[in-house]
């Protein structure tokens, strides 16, 4: 890839080119990253807070708890039968959430649940259960023998719950739920950029040492890196958030290989044969950790209020989350919203007065101003923190024409949970986590190197051409526990 020269004044510093991943640090992030984009993206956030962490495999397991007590939901609108004793009695087909993979459920013979009457709860015993693989249907006997089943009739969708257990003096113990550990797999994805220089142009562009801190680092450096690190952003970026597991078969697959290859006539051919076979394998993404575990807040389009905060507490609290820090990763939009919301919440309060009642001096002349930015909201016990996410609003990404993420929000408490590794031992992690590729010394986190027979090191020409490529490659995934506990705000 060509680049353009960029004078020296001064060094790499005064021309503000630092490296994305070499120089990240808290302090300096959010400046580095308004030069390559607009705003603090996701995956600088994460790495900020600390959560980055190595892996040796590129597929690995964690095992988090179930819910180790549940609700029922009917599938569809109940019927009647007899139970073993003949008594009237509900038939409830349980929906496919109460399922898992492997056609498992919850409840067992004996459970009492209460059943939704004219307004008042009623006690029904769970007298049989029969399944038939996707189709498990509940009898259920009312303890109260006025009520008729016959007569009162549950709707499809009714939610009940699981709100005692009894059995018979003399007799056996129950079966066993199917409730414990519950398996998640991650993945690493490879990504990768090329930048191709000809010698000559090594000299015109004038590559510079690379600083940190002000000391020199004994390696070359331009500005073309910097930007290629940003890209590097971006590919992260896009698979945290909207990233999908790759579960198709190599099969499928086997024309992709190094994504290089010679031009012929309406189609590219391979001009290589290493990796031929092999799959391309891609990390799982928050957004879709939510779509399949998590909940959605739909609020007013333009009309965002900070009452609406109250639900994604409630949902937070049904998960069992009753206090701590949840962030906010949001778009622009909906951050205006939230400003406008809470300066209207405060207004006419001292608060609110103190907002508006600064100055400051344009050319001369004392003028009132306003400053409007909610960056945190205490209450409940939860202490809310938003902060806005370049990709949900860049016009290049996320924000794109075709999308709405700008208006997005995506939200979850910021944890350490307590899961099963492979070796079925309990550790502590952080419920997000970036994860990268290392072992036995060897990291392939944003690995980088140059090969090539021009550039002023001769210790690595190899070849004859007056040409070197520098080559970026990253082998990283995203890691994700209690995915059950995010919320995805949108408007409608």
């Amino acid at each position: 890839m060509a680049t353009e020269g960029l004078p020296i004044r001064g060094g790499v510093r005064e021309l503000a080119y630092q490296s994305t991943f070499d120089f990240f640090k808290p302090a300096v992030a959010l400046e580095v990253s308004k030069r390559f984009g607009g705003g603090i993206k996701a995956v600088n956030l994460l790495r900020a807070m600390g959560r980055e962490l190595p892996i040796g495999r590129e597929v690995w397991y964690g095992y988090e708890d179930n819910k180790f007590h549940r609700t029922i939901t009917l599938n569809a609108a109940s019927s009647y039968s007899t139970d073993t004793n003949s008594l009237n009695c509900w038939t409830f087909v349980l929906e496919g959430d109460d399922l898992d993979a492997a056609y498992n459920f919850y409840p067992r013979v004996g459970f009492i649940v209460g059943v939704p009457v004219s307004g008042n709860i009623e006690m029904g015993f769970i007298d049989k259960i029969t399944s038939a693989t996707t189709t498990v249907t509940l009898y259920v006997t009312p303890l109260d023998s006025s009520i008729v089943p016959s007569a009162n009739q549950i709707a499809s969708g009714t939610e009940m719950a699981i709100l005692s257990h009894v059995k018979a003096a003399g007799t056996g113990q129950p079966d066993a739920v199917s409730q414990g550990f519950t398996k998640r797999t991650f993945y690493t994805q490879i990504m990768a950029e090329t930048i191709e220089a000809e010698g000559s142009q090594l000299v015109t562009d004038l590559w510079m040492d690379k600083y940190d801190d002000g000391e020199a680092i004994p390696t070359w450096w331009h500005p073309e890196f910097a930007r290629t690190e940003a890209r590097m952003d971006f590919y992260e970026e896009g698979m945290i958030f909207s990233g999908q597991a790759n579960s198709r078969p190599t099969t499928m697959l086997q024309t992709a290989t190094n994504l290089k290859g010679i031009y012929v006539g309406a189609a590219y051919t391979n001009s290589e044969t290493k990796g031929v076979g092999n799959k391309l394998q891609t990390s799982q993404g928050m957004l879709r950790w939510n779509a399949s575990l998590g909940n959605s807040l739909s609020y007013s389009d333009e009309n965002f209020v900070l009452d609406d905060l109250t639900t994604v507490e409630d949902y937070l609290v049904a998960e069992g989350v009753t206090s701590g820090v949840i962030l906010w990763m949001i778009g622009r939009d909906l951050q205006r919203q939230i400003d406008a919301s809470g300066m209207e919440l405060v207004s006419g309060t001292s608060a609110g007065d103190a907002v508006v009642s600064q100055y400051m001096k344009i050319n001369g002349t004392q003028q009132l101003a306003a400053t409007l930015g909610f960056s945190k909201v205490q209450r409940s016990g939860f202490t809310h923190i938003f902060q806005v996410i370049d990709s949900f609003s860049n016009p290049q990404t996320f924000g794109a024409g075709g999308y709405n993420t700008k208006k997005w929000g995506f939200i979850c408490p910021l944890d350490n949970v307590t899961v099963m590794n492979e070796n079925k031992e309990k550790v502590v992690l952080p419920n997000m986590t970036l994860r990268y590729r290392a072992k036995n010394g060897y990291s392939r986190r944003r690995e980088f190197w140059t090969v090539g027979a021009t550039g002023g090191d001769q210790a690595r020409y190899q070849g004859e051409h007056d040409i070197t490529n520098s080559y970026f490659r990253n082998d990283i995934g995203f890691e994700m526990y209690k995915a059950n506990q995010t919320v995805v705000a949108k408007p409608v």
